[in-house]
């Protein structure tokens, strides 16, 4: 399946290969991707997929009972739209919880649990992880460990940057967390000056 000249079924990819680690990751997202388009689940509104809280049992070897923990999920209170500037970083970011707890059953979850950022007009996978996979190295993605953040960066953003962006955690089903940029141009400062009353002068384009 192609999208103009992406090809997703290889993650959309030019020059740059992936790190053996990620191989595996990659081919079941993008299968994911595929379907999760065809079914239109980003116009159709909110699924279980969507943030909030899930949780699944797990039963270890030797033991009778059953284990609870709980899954990744989104932080839903981090910003769905962001407005950059031209020529400067655009920073959008998803907060995940529960996906550094690396205890029990939860810890063998987390080995196979990636966050990635992609962008929707191509349906390209940007970044899996903290690694870039894509030839535009313009994306870069942090984890900010300390408040569970992952963050996209786009360095000197562009109006054809602007549409939207997914961040994807990885489990079964995928959850997806969506991000609208835009891109402005140089904001229009005005000065006021009050000469005496009922009479002012306006000086505009304080940029220039």
């Amino acid at each position: 399946m192609r999208r103009g000249s992406i090809d997703i079924t290889s993650g959309g990819i030019q020059p740059h290969q992936p790190f053996d680690g990620y191989k595996s990751f990659l081919d079941t997202s993008t299968a994911h991707l595929r379907t999760y388009v065809a079914s239109g689940s980003v116009a159709s509104g909110s699924s279980s997929q969507f943030g909030g809280v899930h949780h699944a049992q797990q039963q270890t070897s030797g033991q009778s009972s059953q284990t609870k923990w709980e899954e990744p999920y989104f932080d839903d209170t981090t910003p769905r739209n962001v407005t950059g500037l031209v020529g400067k970083s655009a920073y959008l970011s998803c907060r995940v919880k529960s996906l550094g707890n690396k205890t029990g059953s939860q810890y063998l979850f987390n080995q196979e649990t990636k966050v990635s950022w992609i962008r929707h007009r191509d349906i390209h996978i940007l970044t899996v992880g903290s690694y870039t996979y894509t030839s535009d190295q313009r994306f870069q993605a942090t984890h900010h460990k300390d408040v569970d953040d992952w963050t996209l960066q786009i360095k000197w953003a562009q109006k054809r940057d602007a549409g939207i962006y997914e961040c994807q955690i990885s489990t079964q089903p995928v959850r997806s967390y969506f991000v609208t940029l835009s891109v402005v141009g140089k904001l229009n400062l005005v000065r006021i000056f009050y000469i005496k009353p009922g009479r002012l002068v306006v000086s505009k384009n304080l940029n220039n």
